[in-house]
């Protein structure tokens, strides 16, 4: 097995059985407007960032920097985002290369779901960092979803922005996700 093997597996590893470890509650902020629509501004000093998300979703206690679902929804339905700051095995710091960080994270969505495959795979711009967009389909039980998911390095951590979704509210779901990505910043 060569060495870039063996740290894919490991980020799979990593992706698909690591949860973050205990996290400041991130600070919100009251209501702000924009374009008519209200959000709710969240700063997390640990995950060193700051965005917003759309006031008609809710935060769900776990260990993620921050698990929301709509409305109206209790935990364990098939519409949700998280952001999270996975963390990481013992690595060379500041050297965390993307390619890397997908391919982990890829072969952990296709473990995750059923009938999983990957739409879309594609670099995106973002501030200060390498970032990848992930659009993938699946199943969660007999119910088809959509995983939309934002891998970004920033320094020397991994970050992701994840929206899974079931087709009757992927619309809703996707603005979300929107939101949060347009919205993010790096507190310093």
């Amino acid at each position: 097995m060569t060495l870039r093997s063996r740290f894919v597996w490991l980020l799979v590893l990593l992706l698909a059985g690591c949860a973050s470890g205990p996290v400041d509650p991130p600070a919100t902020q009251p209501v702000t407007e924009e374009g008519g629509a209200k959000m709710i501004q969240v700063v997390s000093r640990r995950a060193n960032v700051e965005f917003e998300y759309p006031a008609t979703w809710h935060p769900q206690k776990d260990v993620t920097v921050m698990t929301l679902v709509p409305d109206g929804q209790k935990k364990g339905g098939h519409t949700a985002l998280a952001v999270d700051m996975p963390d990481l095995p013992p690595h060379i710091p500041y050297l965390i290369p993307i390619g890397l960080v997908d391919a982990g994270f890829v072969n952990s969505l296709k473990s995750r779901y059923q009938d999983g495959t990957i739409d879309e795979n594609v670099e995106k711009p973002f501030p200060d960092s390498a970032a990848r967009e992930v659009r993938a389909s699946g199943k969660m039980g007999d119910e088809e979803v959509k995983v939309l998911t934002m891998l970004i390095v920033h320094g020397d951590h991994v970050y992701l922005i994840e929206s899974v979704s079931d087709l009757a509210h992927l619309a809703a779901t996707e603005a979300a996700y929107d939101a949060i990505v347009g919205s993010w910043k790096w507190l310093n």
